[in-house]
């Protein structure tokens, strides 16, 4: 489970608390591609761009508790804590080499589907 997703479920009121593995953390992005070949590519790229700013990035964190990837994004009293927890994380996060886990993901959606879905 993510600090994302543990904030989510405190807000609804369930009690619970991020633990970080002691080897680190793994960081999970949302991302924001433009679609390609779109008939509005300029105001794709416009709108793309605007979601890096701290404009938007301010009300994601306040109303969704999506922490900001722009750093200049200010923080509230609500948020503040949450954002230094994540800086916090960040220091011992670890990267996926998602090409390793790319080539044995059959094998573990095989394992996933055979011991959890049945």
């Amino acid at each position: 489970m993510t600090p994302t997703q543990v904030t989510a479920l405190k807000i609804k009121g369930v009690p619970v608390e991020y633990a970080s593995p002691k080897e680190g953390g793994v960081v999970l992005n949302v991302a924001e591609c433009a679609i390609a070949n779109n008939n509005q590519p300029e105001l794709a790229q416009k709108l793309a761009a605007y979601l890096l700013t701290p404009e938007a990035q301010a009300p994601a964190l306040e109303f969704g508790d999506q922490i900001p990837s722009n750093p200049k994004t200010p923080t509230s009293e609500k948020t503040r804590a949450q954002v230094e927890a994540m800086e916090k994380y960040l220091e011992t996060a670890v990267t996926i080499d998602w090409d390793q886990v790319n080539q044995i993901r059959p094998e573990w959606n095989a394992r996933w589907s055979r011991s959890i879905e049945r």
